[in-house]
């Protein structure tokens, strides 16, 4: 497993960014800030309608409950089972991308741009002051010059390492600009003709989860998108 963990921080921020379907025979790799919670969410209660269980979401952190949920992760089937069905042509494998930019800019409007858990660890991490107001872009120049902060959180880690791109052989890979087509389509192959109208917006259930990331966008100049492009050129190219 070590190839895989070269990609997160440790073997828990692994296990909980896959998600893994037994009766149902697929690998969901969760990319953060790509729709995640909706794309979990749907996954989680379309497994629970087929199977008769139930499942309900009060809030946000439920979703985000491993324990809360069906789908297992990699320590819970085991690591040499999951090597296994990585490579069984008979379990759909996917994940989701998005557009670089807009990724992070979603990032940092959704966990930096208030005092956050999110915003007080990253200073930490930088030496600065728990409430240290920041920037995006102070935060993009910090980008630039310190991969290891670029890769040290889910919510802005490389999507190439997040999903492990260059470790799994996906049958589908999704964009969260064709968001509804694409998950529709990834329902209707795991769960049959009438799954695809399962899908569990987010931002329709929970008005909390919209980041509000538009108004950044679009204060944005031509340099900060340019340098963006090149932090995550790798991004850019898969």
């Amino acid at each position: 497993m070590n190839e895989f963990l070269h990609n997160f921080n440790n073997i828990e921020e692994f296990n909980y960014s896959v998600h893994i379907s037994e009766e149902f025979r697929f690998i969901y790799f969760n990319n953060p800030k790509c729709a995640c919670t909706t794309i979990k969410a749907s996954l989680n209660l379309a497994c629970a309608a087929a199977l008769g269980r139930k499942l309900e979401y009060r809030s946000i952190a439920d979703i985000h409950n491993r324990d809360h949920n069906l789908l297992l992760r990699p320590d819970q089937v085991g690591y040499s089972k999951f090597k296994e069905v990585l490579g069984d042509p008979s379990y759909f494998k996917f994940c989701f991308l998005r557009e670089p930019v807009q990724r992070i800019a979603s990032a940092f409007a959704s966990k930096l741009a208030w005092q956050s858990e999110s915003l007080a660890r990253l200073n930490r991490i930088l030496h600065r002051s728990d409430h240290a107001p920041l920037s995006f872009p102070q935060f993009v120049d910090i980008l630039l010059s310190n991969r290891r902060v670029r890769d040290i959180d889910e919510h802005w880690r490389l999507q190439r390492k997040q999903t492990c791109c260059d470790l799994v052989s996906f049958d589908k890979i999704g964009l969260f600009e064709s968001l509804a087509p694409d998950l529709q389509t990834v329902l209707r192959r795991l769960f049959g003709e009438g799954a695809e109208r399962r899908i569990f917006d987010v931002r329709q259930n929970f008005s909390g989860n919209v980041s509000h990331s538009g108004e950044l966008m679009r204060t944005l100049t031509p340099v900060v998108k340019t340098m963006i492009t090149e932090i995550y050129k790798d991004d850019v190219n898969l």
